[in-house]
């Protein structure tokens, strides 16, 4: 309605423009997203005028030949920008994704407009702010806003802008701002026992107040501030952020990192891991390869790391990493291998205990293929000389923990059927071990009898024993 003024009735208009902005800005209440694409374009004509390509875009006339056009109106614009800037730092939902979607619509249609094009780089640390959020409308806004900031801005911006992204999602925390009704958690995440549960930085306040211990303020704000983390990097491939990263220059720092996510729980967090690999890794073969060892090293420090779900992840990722590789490539790790995989199968969570399991299957079903396909050579024996030094220890089948102690028991047994001759240097070793390793396997009841009976019956007992090992 103010794009066709004369001078004098635009001066008019120029009196009561805050009033609508004001107005405008208000309706960030309002839940319909597309209600505040309309709105992001209103706020656009009426601050950049017909300078915003949304307005252009209305009309079919040639526009030089309208004697009226009413220009931009310069403090207005960076006044509004201002406003929109600040309030994605908000802590209220609302404010938050409204000032997104608005933000995006200046980016989208102004991106050519002076007072724009200088803030591009505080409206692309704005969208990252944003990426954080757990609105699925929230982030997907973000991304499309990142996604223009990179088309429409220059070189320097766009390495900013790259260098950005790879810090989100390799980085251990997100920076949060909070006031006492920040929502922190989704209701019932955390629910409390009076059908009520922890949603607000007040909820867990008030929580630590009850129970006299304020350590779990900072308990809850650093689960937050690690859902945050987490939620950022499932933003990343779903809603096209891959494609910025696709010609990017890779850090080799990185790859560890890229390569474990590709492995978290979070079945979002997992395709977006996914698509950045395939994005930013042309030749994953070659990379695996070359930085095998790095890679390597990195899951066998978060394996057994603090959180569960990088546990979890490490797991996986060590079971994908080695199969299918010639057994030299991973030889110095082989030891270290069994010990954190036999660790972390009696992990708390019970999800971490299965991806452990299942690396020790892998583990044992290498070993026993190249039992089975190999003959005398090097590699082999040094393969099972390791997992036997492994499973003759007490880490192994003399472990106090039942399940390693049962797992790595039928492992040895596996060997020494498999083994054929490559067994001959350890046999010495072998038979007492397995011997004794009898009184574990054989009822309770057996040895107790044992210790009753006469000489004879004893033999008896003996020779039946040697006959079952025999069997074996």
């Amino acid at each position: 309605m103010t794009l066709d003024y004369t001078d004098t009735e635009a001066i008019d208009a120029n009196n009561f423009m805050p009033m609508i902005l004001e107005e405008l800005f208000k309706l960030h209440e309002l839940k319909g997203i597309e209600v505040h694409f309309t709105i992001g374009e209103a706020i656009v004509a009426l601050t950049a005028g017909w300078d915003a390509d949304s307005v252009k875009l209305l009309v079919n006339v040639d526009l030089f030949s309208i004697a009226y056009m009413t220009p931009k109106r310069p403090h207005l614009l960076s006044m509004v920008l201002d406003r929109l800037i600040q309030n994605t730092k908000d802590t209220k939902h609302s404010l938050l994704k409204a000032s997104g979607v608005w933000l995006f619509s200046f980016v989208q249609y102004c991106s050519h407009v002076t007072e724009v094009h200088q803030r591009l780089r505080e409206a692309q640390a704005s969208f990252m702010r944003l990426l954080s959020a757990r609105d699925d409308m929230v982030q997907e806004t973000a991304s499309r806003g990142l996604t223009l900031v990179y088309e429409k801005g220059d070189e320097a911006l766009r390495t900013q802008l790259v260098e950005d992204l790879v810090s989100a999602f390799t980085g251990n925390q997100t920076r949060m701002n909070v006031d006492q009704d920040t929502e922190l958690f989704d209701a019932g995440a955390l629910p409390t026992g009076d059908s009520q549960s922890v949603t607000s930085y007040k909820d867990i306040v008030n929580v630590a107040s009850e129970v006299g211990d304020q350590t779990l303020i900072y308990k809850f704000m650093s689960l937050a501030s690690n859902a945050a983390t987490w939620s950022t990097r499932s933003a990343f491939g779903r809603f096209g952020l891959s494609n910025i990263l696709s010609n990017t220059e890779v850090d080799p720092k990185l790859y560890p990192k890229l390569y474990r996510y590709r492995f978290d729980p979070n079945p979002n967090v997992q395709r977006s891991m996914n698509n950045i690999w395939k994005a930013m890794v042309k030749e994953p073969t070659a990379i695996l390869n070359q930085h095998f060892d790095l890679i390597m090293e990195d899951l066998l420090k978060n394996i057994v790391g603090k959180e569960w779900r990088v546990r979890e992840a490490s797991c996986s990722a060590i079971s994908d990493l080695i199969q299918g590789r010639k057994y030299s490539q991973y030889e110095r790790y082989y030891s270290t291998l069994w010990v954190v995989s036999l660790k972390v199968i009696y992990d708390a969570k019970g999800s971490v205990r299965k991806a452990a399991l299942d690396l020790c299957m892998v583990l044992s079903k290498t070993l026993i293929r190249t039992l089975e396909n190999s003959s005398e050579n090097t590699s082999t024996k040094a393969m099972m000389g390791q997992a036997l030094e492994f499973l003759l220890s007490d880490k192994g089948t003399d472990s106090s923990v039942e399940d390693v102690k049962v797992f790595s028991t039928v492992m040895l047994l596996d060997i020494c059927k498999k083994g054929g001759r490559n067994l001959r240097p350890y046999t010495p070793r072998l038979v007492p071990h397995l011997l004794g390793l009898l009184s574990t396997i054989e009822p309770d009841v057996v040895g107790y009898a044992y210790q009753r009976v006469s000489h004879d019956t004893k033999e008896r007992i003996d020779k039946k024993r040697a006959a079952l090992t025999n069997m074996r």
